[in-house]
């Protein structure tokens, strides 16, 4: 049963509501397949379909997919519940055969960073507060292994054993295109590089969030800014996801088509929360500093990182925030005591994991709505700060610093949250940056972090030096 999206929103939005009863039963195919690069995957799909990816090298599954079997969207205030309400009715009765269970379907997704979200026009405009897609074809690896997963539909009405045989006569098609597509790329060049926040607009955001917080009103609070680049072609995502696995191997890289050519991607640290069976992870992940030239400065940024008053507060805000959080999810939360740091190519972060047992009952989504937004990615006291952002931010951050992420049938999956990232349409892209603000913060300082956490994006784009930057 198949439904538009909101009338208000550029290109309409497939959704799929499932019905155990009344409509058709999710029916999956899977083989095993000779490794193959998941980047090569999404060059094969066809231009008019949609694509999705994860991948990180800490974690065991990654895989790309494109196509549409389902979409499932959601807004407002219960988006969280209403997707694992759909989810759940879409894998409800599915029909997997005696696939492993790391081959078996995925929704792919994220969410807007706020509950309000409705872009009419512009960069984000088809974009749903919250979006997941099952994709027509998925592939998946895991330890050493590779499987190719064709996911339909299958009426009720119709004869199981002929549509296998349909499935897997079109499994080995799907290979024969895999195994045949020409590696030939086409590099946009980027053409115009434009600051569409300017410094001194930025300027007085942050003396009026450093005041807000010197009022009492909040202790913490996460402002943005974003660089919108035009090229003279249509923006290559892929090709941005090339370059961030090869210099980012640590981090989630994700990419999240909601309509072809409307894409959102990136390569970000922070973990929001993971499950697996009964067990739930997550991270703090807040304060910074850059990498060093060498192993001694490298060291020493680390140790002026841990020896700042601003930097270990506005973590240790994030790390009692986040515990306090997940209590009343789990039986205990188990942390260490001291932070750790996350190096990355041109960044280190201060770093606390955590993880616990989940009480019964409790899913997934249920921890990352009842996360969204940390005070790493919105501030603290979240309504407050989440507040503060909407009267200081003079622009909508669409999906930027919410939840992306991937779940499965059996209720598992692994959520990011969406920093160091960018949307693209056409021959247009805007990347975003943020900086966690307390009392002590200084405007200038805050814009030079930003600016040192837009570099991976910027890298990966290819957007030369010589680019002039417009402000």
């Amino acid at each position: 049963m198949m439904s538009g999206h909101a009338a208000s929103v550029m290109h309409p939005i497939r959704t799929m509501r499932v019905q155990p009863a009344l409509d058709p039963i999710l029916i999956a195919a899977a083989r095993p397949i000779p490794h193959m690069d998941l980047l090569h995957v999404l060059r094969a799909a066809p231009s008019a379909m949609q694509r999705v990816f994860w991948q990180q090298a800490d974690q065991p599954i990654a895989f790309a997919g494109f196509g549409v079997t389902a979409e499932i969207v959601a807004y407002g205030r219960d988006r969280f519940s209403s997707i694992h309400q759909q989810a759940d009715n879409l894998f409800e009765n599915a029909i997997l055969g005696d696939m492993p269970r790391l081959a078996q379907p995925r929704l792919v997704g994220g969410f807007a960073f706020r509950d309000d979200f409705s872009a009419a026009s512009g960069i984000w405009s088809a974009f749903p507060s919250s979006y997941f897609l099952l994709p027509r074809v998925q592939v998946t690896q895991a330890n050493d292994e590779t499987w190719l997963t064709l996911n339909a539909y299958l009426d009720q009405a119709a004869h199981l054993d002929e549509a296998w045989e349909r499935l897997h006569g079109e499994l080995a098609e799907i290979i024969r295109r895999l195994e045949s597509l020409p590696a030939v790329v086409n590099k946009p060049r980027a053409i115009q590089l434009e600051d569409s926040l300017p410094y001194p607009v930025w300027r007085e955001q942050v003396i009026e969030a450093t005041s807000r917080i010197r009022a009492g009103e909040l202790e913490k609070v996460v402002l943005s800014r974003f660089k919108d680049v035009r090229f003279d072609a249509a923006v290559d995502p892929v090709g941005a996801l090339d370059w961030l696995t090869q210099s980012y191997p640590q981090v989630y890289r994700f990419l999240i088509e909601v309509f072809p050519g409307h894409a959102f991607f990136g390569a970000t640290p922070e973990l929001l929360a993971s499950k697996e069976g009964n067990h739930i992870y997550t991270a703090a992940l807040a304060g910074s500093r850059p990498r060093g030239g060498s192993t001694a400065e490298d060291a020493a940024l680390a140790a002026e990182m841990f020896a700042s008053a601003k930097e270990r507060a506005e973590h240790q805000v994030v790390v009692e925030a986040i515990e306090q959080l997940l209590t009343p999810f789990v039986e205990h939360v188990y942390r260490a005591e001291q932070p750790d740091v996350m190096r990355l190519r041109n960044i280190q972060h201060l770093y606390t994991p955590m993880m616990g047992t989940l009480l019964p009952n409790v899913k997934l989504l249920d921890v990352i709505g009842a996360f969204h937004p940390t005070p790493a990615l919105g501030g603290y006291p979240r309504h407050a700060a989440v507040n503060a952002i909407r009267r200081i931010e003079t622009d909508d951050r669409g999906w930027y610093a919410a939840p992306v992420g991937w779940i499965d049938g059996n209720g598992d999956g692994v959520f990011a949250v969406a920093i160091r990232s960018a949307v693209s349409v056409k021959d247009h892209a805007r990347l975003y940056a943020g900086a966690g603000i307390v009392a002590e913060s200084d405007p200038a300082k805050e814009w030079d972090e930003t600016a040192l956490k837009f570099k991976p994006l910027l890298n990966a784009l290819e957007i030369e030096d010589h680019v002039r930057a417009e402000s």
